[in-house]
């Protein structure tokens, strides 16, 4: 019993020393299990030795010391911060207990290291969860890492650069990483320019390995003074997907002649190196666009990329002939316009009107609405404020009454005017939605958007009323003048649309235009298409050309490429393809037809969906169609609209907030650039600004 009494308090002053040590809990709980288990033991003086061994053992393993056998066979233990070596058992050189560890644990740097990179998170770290509490492993902290990530951020974010002075966002930051360093404004700004660096050589390691890409330029006023050149490129990677990338914002110096633009785009090219490979810009209708791009065709029109030699490579912007048309009819009821705008900024600024009009609304039983304030530069916002003031027509009169400083309110000739000038502005208003909506213009939606256009301009035009002839004869000019003939380039992609082929181009023509115009126009149309066939032929690489000329058209060819299998958990892709193949083999090797004769004369797939990609189509039929298949995609890749939110909003400046339009050109190309880049790179979409403004009326 007195042998079991020294050993219990022993193992009790081994406990209370234990207990005082800066261990963690699940030291603490080894610990308490290891007592209460030698508490109940009857051991003697052997069991109390190999209980001290099993003791230091678990604390070694618990505080940051590995277990070594030395070459002589002396088992130590080595600090894993410091590799330190203490002495582990009896025999070893002396002292072997606890209180060695504990000293150096307290004393040792390298475990304060490792103490502060634990409260440090990262998501490349491998982490352990711990009573909420994350331990991060395997962490190495780098600053610059972090400066990189924040430029990052800036940068796609549109964040300020004073940021990082606010005491709020460093603290934040801080709190789940002790380490960080603030960043200075300015160093800020340094590493956003080392971002864009970095980023315009990887696009530029890209566009080398681009044959022929398309563009599109708009115009970007910024502030009060600058105005720059919006230059956006359409292209194929090397894995055949269809790319877009802001090449830059090219300064257009005053005063901005089309000469000036021009020089200001083919610079850009220079430095991107892509002079050569440009097939087609769209821009916009102004006289200084077609006068920039008449001298652009002439610098770069001998670089044998130009489609037609050149009769495509200068493509209007159709959203904006559609804008063009809507500003005139807006033009023609501005004073109805200039009344509701007075209205609804006359009800927003006063609480208490706002509540009168809403005690009118609800004597009237009108369902819930809401006015509209618009921004006076976008049609589309103001077409929506027209349409929404309309709800209240019978409200307004009312209001008047209850209030005599209220001196806009519309006549009912102003009302009559507006409704029938707003109907066309509809169909407008849908079709540059539609045409906006999509990722990519198709010639259906195009074709389609024309149609219900001409539909509603001509329905119009036979009112009686004087003043809406009026109106629709000056939409109907913009009409003719752009669209009075089908643009080459639709008519060619409205061929190479699967869906259509020839037949649907005749029809479309039959009907809007007199028969012998309609002949003119598909006669064209064809030889235009066969002429563009045969330079693909020429130009076709001698080892899988294969094709020679039969007259003004190219031979049949055969083809060693293999079949694009594109989505092969489609099973309707897989049938086409197995389809397609089969067809191939069934035509004779020694037939004199050409690719495109041979798909001029197929029957069109009117079984395909709305869904269908036309572009996608191509891609996956290049074993039988070798030389057609790269005309298609080639002519299916123009943009025949502007790429930017300028064309979307009507508001060019909203793409350059006021704060960087303040920062040089440099670092306003470098900032709008750069978060074009990184939101490719990241798949980040961004989300459109509408310049609207909802009044509520409700309680």
């Amino acid at each position: 019993m007195d042998a079991n009494e020294d050993v219990k308090e022993v193992l009790e002053n081994n406990v209370v020393n234990t207990l005082a040590m800066d261990a963690n809990e699940d030291v603490k709980e080894v610990l308490e299990n290891n007592v209460v288990n030698t508490l109940a033991m009857d051991a003697n003086e052997d069991v109390v030795d190999t209980k001290k061994q099993d003791l230091k053992r678990t604390y070694v393993a618990m505080n940051g010391f590995k277990e070594i056998t030395l070459s002589d066979g002396v088992k130590k233990a080595k600090c894993v911060h410091c590799d330190t070596k203490f002495v582990l058992e009896p025999g070893g050189g002396g002292g072997g207990g606890t209180a060695q560890f504990r000293e150096h644990f307290e004393q040792c740097r390298g475990h304060e290291e490792t103490n502060k990179k634990r409260l440090i998170m990262s998501y490349k770290t491998r982490s352990v969860k711990i009573d909420n509490v994350r331990i991060l492993k395997d962490f190495k902290y780098d600053q610059e890492k972090v400066r990189y990530a924040a430029a990052g951020m800036v940068i796609v974010n549109k964040c300020l650069f004073k940021m990082f002075k606010s005491k709020v966002f460093n603290s934040f930051v801080n709190s789940f990483n002790p380490k960080f360093e603030k960043i200075p404004p300015r160093i800020a700004k340094s590493d956003c320019l080392v971002v864009y660096e970095n980023e315009k050589e990887e696009l530029k390691a890209l566009l080398e390995t681009v044959d022929q890409l398309s563009l599109t330029a708009e115009l970007w006023p910024v502030g009060l003074k600058a105005v720059y050149v919006c230059l956006i490129g359409y292209f194929f990677d090397t894995e055949q997907k269809l790319q877009k990338r802001l090449l830059g914002l090219c300064d257009a110096p005053p005063p901005r002649s089309g000469l000036a633009i021009s020089d200001a785009i083919f610079q850009c090219l220079l430095d991107w190196g892509i002079e050569n490979k440009v097939s087609s810009i769209t821009v916009d209708c102004s006289s200084a666009s077609g006068v920039a791009l008449d001298h652009l065709k002439l610098r770069i029109g001998s670089n044998q990329k130009l489609l037609f030699g050149g009769k495509v490579f200068h493509q209007r912007c159709h959203v904006h002939i559609i804008d063009l048309m809507a500003q005139d009819g807006l033009h023609e009821i501005r004073n109805f316009v200039d009344r509701i705008r007075e209205s609804v900024k006359y009800l927003s600024l006063s609480k208490e009107r706002l509540l009168k009009f809403n005690e009118i609304v609800k004597q009237l039983h009108m369902p819930s609405k809401k006015l509209i304030l618009d921004d006076s530069t976008c049609w589309n916002a103001t077409y929506s404020m027209v349409v929404a003031a309309m709800e209240f027509r019978d409200v307004f009169p009312r209001y008047q009454v209850s209030d005599p400083d209220y001196y806009w309110l519309p006549t009912s000739e102003d009302w009559e005017r507006g409704e029938q000038v707003c109907q066309i502005l509809k169909v407008l208003d849908s079709v540059k939605n539609n045409f906006l909506g999509s990722e990519h213009l198709t010639a259906e939606m195009f074709m389609s958007g024309i149609w219900r256009i001409r539909e509603v301009l001509n329905r119009k035009s036979m009112a009686e009323n004087t003043y809406l002839q009026a109106v629709v004869l000056k939409m109907k000019g913009k009409f003719d003048k752009f669209w009075g003939e089908l643009p080459l380039l639709v008519a060619i992609a409205t061929v190479l649309h699967p869906r259509f082929n020839l037949a649907y181009l005749e029809f479309w023509l039959q009907e809007i235009y007199p028969e012998f115009e309609a002949k003119r126009q598909m006669t064209s149309v064809r030889d235009a298409l066969y002429e563009l066939f045969n330079a693909y032929v020429v130009n076709q690489d001698s080892s899988n050309r294969g094709q020679g000329m039969h007259g003004n058209r190219p031979k049949g060819c055969s083809s060693s490429i293999s079949v694009d299998t594109g989505n092969d958990k489609d099973p309707l892709s897989r049938i086409e393809k197995e389809f397609e193949l089969y067809l191939s083999k069934k035509r004779p090797a020694e037939s004199n037809k050409s690719e495109l004769d041979r798909y001029l004369e197929d029957v069109p797939y009117s079984w395909l969906d709305n869904s269908f990609n036309a572009l996608e189509w191509w891609k996956g039929r290049r074993y039988g169609y070798d030389i057609l298949s790269k005309l298609a995609c080639d002519v299916l890749s123009i943009p025949i609209v502007g790429a930017t939110s300028m064309s979307a909003l009507g508001t060019p400046h909203r793409n350059v907030d006021h704060y960087r339009a303040s920062r040089s050109k440099e670092t306003v190309q470098a900032l709008i650039c750069a978060a074009d880049w990184l939101k490719c790179s990241n798949e980040i979409k961004s989300l459109t600004d509408v310049s609207i403004l909802f009044v509520d009326i409700g309680n």
